[in-house]
């Protein structure tokens, strides 16, 4: 399925409309500081929640458009005026995402704080580095002034590929491991070239420079729309050869879709193309695919085209819950949806995660879940999609397709056996169980992650369950441990922790006064009287089960 974008943050699957400003939206994007509107910002970020790969139980609200209002620059680290500058030290928590039965993404999140002065200070930029993309770029970018929306922009290069000129052969190619492959001193060094300077040219430098030097990471942030708008101009040298040959009549058309490129000529144009792209790449500091790199006639490519157009499965649009108001989930029609499921169990390692997205979505809205234990069998080979499978085989118990006791027993025995699950994937099945439903064995391994787990996102799981559970035991075993942690991210969701399960107001403004990069949260409760805002339901897992009848077959 295409990627779309939730007000210009792509999403696989799901897609949100851009609403029209408000008067209070208009008030908030006037304020700003060193030309950098923290607003639009945070209204970038909120754009990413959803679908990103760390879900946070409270679901950032600190970073919230709302909070933004008078913002005092010192609780973002901005000095102004004379010497104007920067003094917070971004900081990144990794870890790894399954993006296929094999292959692992190196994910990050950033603290609080750069999170926003990062997305606010490309945004100062944008509309001088849109001035250097062609027109055939597509997905993540500027067009008019204006954050494109990335459905539209899926929509125009599918139209393009469609466009095929005739006795023309196809080039195609991408570039290696892209994100982690950009030269960050090129770019940055790009960034210069054309006119991006000050503070906040220093605050992209600065979150750069640092993820680029840790012994874990390389080049830009990943899922990260800021990182996707810098990772246009880290191909300008690549725009450039293609633009000279279109410039010169040698390719007839190209188009690029991140770093997804192709273009159609004669043979000989497009082998020598595609020659240079790779000398050019190369000179980048980039590579590429050898493996995806091909020339096929104009006329094979578009019978590829519509074989694939054949492959894909109908679907309609339906709206979700009330935690996201301004998404709409995209799903397969019912008349489609259970060949789909059959198609997909029977291989399911080899599933794409949107694939697996789009069918268990469509199924637990749908309310079928007839073959609930095929999908539990299945877990193991989809890790993933195992964010998709939780919610399926949440919704299928409350449903009562699939007994509690049957999904607490399948927790512990997948996370306590040898099987190599990776942290991110044990966090998600967690997410299948609600506080309230889950057994003594699974709340034990939930205290064994709060005691000794690093994963930002096992975290989040154990400290919103056992919260909930057992909260005087969980502020014991929370306050034993947050004295020896430094990461910001884990502080952060400790000390949420902390306040969730009752501990005084001091115990908490303790561990957050300590830590620079959370002075937003700092700020977001005491302008709340320190209470936490709602656990979205598809968090906690406490929604109930749809109006309706199970449908089994």
């Amino acid at each position: 399925m295409g990627i779309v974008s939730n007000c210009g943050g792509g999403r696989s699957g799901a897609s949100a409309t851009c609403p029209a400003l408000t008067r209070t939206d208009r008030r908030l994007s006037t304020m700003s500081h060193l030309g950098m509107d923290f607003a639009d910002a945070a209204r970038l970020v909120e754009s990413e929640i959803f679908g990103d790969w760390y879900r946070d139980p409270w679901g950032w609200p600190e970073l919230r458009v709302s909070e933004m209002e008078d913002l005092d620059p010192a609780d973002v680290g901005l000095i102004v005026g004379k010497g104007a500058r920067w003094e917070f030290e971004p900081s990144f928590h990794s870890f790894e995402i399954p993006k296929s039965f094999f292959g692992q993404r190196p994910a990050v999140l950033l603290d609080p704080v750069s999170r926003l002065l990062f997305a606010a200070a490309v945004q100062r930029f944008a509309v001088q580095l849109e001035a250097e993309l062609s027109d055939w770029s597509y997905g993540w970018r500027y067009r008019d002034g204006a954050r494109a929306n990335n459905s539209e922009e899926r929509d125009l290069y599918r139209q393009s590929q469609q466009q095929l000129p005739e006795a023309a052969f196809s080039g195609e190619t991408d570039i290696t491991s892209f994100f982690a492959s950009v030269n960050v001193p090129k770019l940055l060094e790009t960034m210069r070239a054309l006119g991006c300077s000050s503070v906040p040219a220093d605050i992209i430098e600065r979150v750069l420079t640092r993820h680029d030097g840790l012994s874990f990471r390389s080049g830009l942030p990943q899922r990260s729309t800021a990182s996707s708008i810098l990772a246009q101009v880290a191909l300008s040298p690549v725009d450039d050869v293609i633009g000279r040959a279109l410039e010169q009549g040698r390719i007839s058309a190209a188009r690029r879709w991140m770093d997804d490129i192709s273009f159609e000529g004669s043979y000989a144009d497009v082998y020598r193309l595609l020659l240079e792209v790779q000398a050019a790449a190369r000179n980048a500091g980039l590579e590429i695919n050898a493996s995806k790199t091909h020339i096929t006639s104009a006329q094979q490519k578009s019978i590829e085209f519509e074989r694939e157009n054949q492959r894909i499965i109908r679907t309609e649009v339906d709206v979700v819950d009330d935690d996201y108001p301004d998404l709409t989930m995209t799903l397969i029609s019912d008349a489609e949806l259970l060949a789909a499921e059959d198609a997909v169990l029977t291989k399911p390692k080899s599933q794409s995660r949107s694939e697996l997205g789009l069918v268990l979505r469509s199924l637990w809205r749908s309310r079928r879940f007839g073959r609930v234990a095929e999908w539990i069998d299945a877990s193991r080979w989809i890790p993933h999609g195992a964010d998709h499978l939780s919610r399926y085989l949440r919704e299928a118990g409350n449903a009562g397709a699939v007994t509690v006791d049957a999904l607490n027993t399948w927790f512990v025995d997948e996370h306590t056996s040898n099987w190599p699950h990776t942290d991110w994937v044990a966090a998600q099945h967690a997410t299948a169980i609600a506080a309230d439903a889950m057994s003594e064995n699974s709340v034990a391994l939930l205290r064994s992650w709060l005691s000794d787990s690093q994963n930002a996102q096992k975290l989040a799981v154990a400290v919103q369950r056992l919260a909930s559970i057992e909260p005087q035991a969980t502020r014991r075993a929370l306050r034993s441990r947050i004295d020896g942690v430094y990461d910001p991210i884990q502080v952060r969701l400790l000390t949420l922790g902390l306040l969730a399960s009752g501990a005084p107001i001091s115990a908490v403004t303790e561990h957050l006064n300590r830590t620079p990069s959370l002075k937003l949260l700092t700020r977001y409760l005491v302008n709340h009287k320190w209470k936490l805002p709602s656990v979205p339901d598809d968090f906690a897992g406490t929604e109930g089960a749809q109006p309706g009848t199970v449908t089994v077959d």
